[in-house]
């Protein structure tokens, strides 16, 4: 009779622990930086690289700010499925989300005067109920909580200087990409 062979069992309790993701977001009706990072125990604080950066443009055939957000969605809902964010029995998935702020000076004034933090709150909005349907937590954060008041070439040179000119490079970060990973990096404690 032949031996019974023995399942083995894995000595690592976290190995069959399930993918999760955190997805951190620099929203835009003209433009949308996504980055996706890995959340499992281990690579969360030890893994400071994201695991992809997209950046989102909606086609030039639409003219109102609301089909420009669906679009730049189902793009955003596209990617977070197609790295099994937001599928049956997929835990621990949470979305940082950059947040819009009213600034009362001149240049604030101005900008509300346009519709423009209107349209961005609006997008938050489209974010969040995505967050909803996929079951993800959704977690606003303030732009002066986690960058103030630096323009982008400085938090693009922070986030070279923290994850590496070749990462950066490899990630192919862009335009709304560099705040996307901005918004991670500080959800991280590395920003």
């Amino acid at each position: 009779m032949p031996k019974k062979i023995r399942e083995r069992r894995s000595l690592d309790p976290e190995k069959d622990i399930p993918k999760r993701y955190a997805i951190s977001i620099d929203p835009g009706v003209t433009g949308t930086g996504l980055a996706i990072w890995d959340l499992h125990p281990r690579e969360w604080k030890r893994s400071v690289a994201p695991v992809d950066v997209r950046v989102y443009t909606p086609s030039k055939k639409f003219k109102l700010f609301q089909d420009k957000a669906k679009e730049i969605c189902d793009h955003v809902y596209s990617t977070c499925t197609g790295h099994g964010i937001g599928m049956e029995g997929h835990g621990g998935v949470r979305m940082y989300c950059e947040y819009p702020e009213f600034r009362n000076t001149a240049a604030g004034q101005a900008v509300a005067a346009t519709g423009s933090l209107s349209k961005l709150s609006y997008m938050c909005g489209v974010l969040g109920g995505l967050c909803w349907y996929m079951k993800t937590e959704f977690i606003p954060i303030p732009v002066s909580r986690w960058k103030g008041q630096l323009p982008k070439e400085i938090v693009k040179k922070r986030i070279i200087k923290r994850l590496g000119r070749t990462t950066c490079r490899q990630l192919n970060i862009r335009t709304h990409g560099w705040d996307a990973v901005g918004v991670g990096l500080y959800a991280k404690g590395f920003f």
